[in-house]
């Protein structure tokens, strides 16, 4: 992600935090190019990696929050994007650490360090990630973004439900217009619309890789969102089919097999008269090995004004699905009692029926 900007026109975007003080001569100064920073200190052993974004005045707010010295020359809009250090540390940290038990000679240790003969290096290739996960410290973001298209361009929704700001980058995959800069305090929301001609393709970063793209021609009725739940760890989506007819898309997870892909259908759609209004529950990403339109199903008979129409929806299913849907641990138990309703319907239906009928 290139350096954060603050917005100082609405063209450029918007902010919920005020920029004085970051703009020079007319121009956004904002952050500089991103590198790399190692703490070393008896807080932070055992190699954990931190991804919040911080700056040259993150020392200076570290002073300020752990030992009250105050620091009244940083602005409002970079206090809000960037941490002052105390993420990286674990105060409560205890126990002997064999690299720092000796501090005896340690002048005399690195006076004979130096004398080493220099390293030899076997290549000139540039170094390769290392493979595997790192520890890593907790994180303060908890960010959201939704976009829909409007007659007029395409609205973004920016929620930050969490306890530090972020600053946000837009960018048009044709480069015509933009980019656009956002930034989002903490517990705040800020929508904004973009402006679209036909057929659109944003795509939206943030700190600690946050990415999201919305892509589509502009006539498109399905509007979809996605957004982390950060007491369970599942991503969560939502879908909304205001086309009138059934639609089906189609969920992939860049991050596992292909056989981890899902095909949603939107039942629903057809069985109550899809509108702006009504909604598709996606389910979450531990759901991908699920038959998709099993969570579907189960959410639409739980909706009173669908139930005469889903006896007709499952009937139209197939009759393995439907026995499917009695296994499904995500099945409430309203739910399956529904079901057996509509199960029971033709058992007594021919109970009084049979009867009735003539003897040979």
């Amino acid at each position: 992600m290139p350096p954060p900007i603050p917005a100082i026109t609405p063209d450029m975007g918007a902010s919920t935090v005020d920029v004085t003080g970051e703009i020079y001569k007319g121009v956004p100064f904002g952050l500089g190019p991103r590198v790399p920073m190692i703490v070393v200190s008896p807080w932070t052993a055992g190699g954990f990696v931190n991804s919040q974004v911080f700056d040259h005045t993150s020392v200076l707010r570290f002073l300020e929050t752990r030992f009250g010295i105050a620091a009244p020359n940083i602005s409002d809009w970079r206090r809000a994007v960037t941490g002052d250090l105390t993420s990286v540390f674990d105060f409560t940290q205890r126990g002997a650490l064999k690299h720092f038990s000796d501090g005896v000679n340690g002048m005399q240790r690195a006076d004979k360090q130096c004398k080493l003969p220099p390293p030899k290096y076997l290549s000139e290739d540039l170094p390769r990630q290392e493979k595997g996960n790192r520890p890593a410290r907790a994180l303060p973001y908890d960010l959201h973004v939704d976009g829909q298209v409007t007659a007029n361009g395409f609205q973004i929704d920016f929620t930050n439900k969490g306890a530090a700001g972020a600053a946000f980058r837009i960018a048009a995959s044709d480069a015509k217009t933009g980019p656009w800069f956002f930034t989002v305090e903490a517990g705040k929301r800020l929508p904004y619309t973009l402006p679209r001609k036909g057929a659109y393709d944003f795509s939206v970063l943030g700190p600690n890789g946050f990415f999201r793209r919305f892509a589509g021609g502009g006539s498109d009725m399905i509007e979809i969102d996605f957004g982390h739940d950060k007491a369970s760890g599942e991503l969560r989506g939502e879908a909304r089919n205001g086309s009138g007819f059934p639609v089906t898309l189609m969920l992939r997870n860049a991050y596992a097999s292909a056989d981890a892909n899902r095909s949603i259908s939107n039942p629903e759609s057809r069985c109550c008269q899809a509108s702006p209004s009504r909604k598709t529950q996606i389910g979450t990403m531990s759901d991908l090995r699920r038959p998709a339109a099993l969570c579907v199903i189960s959410r639409v008979i739980s909706r009173p004004a669908c139930r005469a129409q889903a006896t007709r929806c499952l009937a139209e299913e197939s009759r393995a699905a439907l026995a499917r849907c009695y296994t499904e641990s995500m099945l409430t138990v309203p739910n399956i009692i529904t079901i057996m309703r509509i199960a029971l319907v033709p058992v007594f239906a021919l109970a009084f029926v049979l009867p009735a009928i003539p003897r040979a």
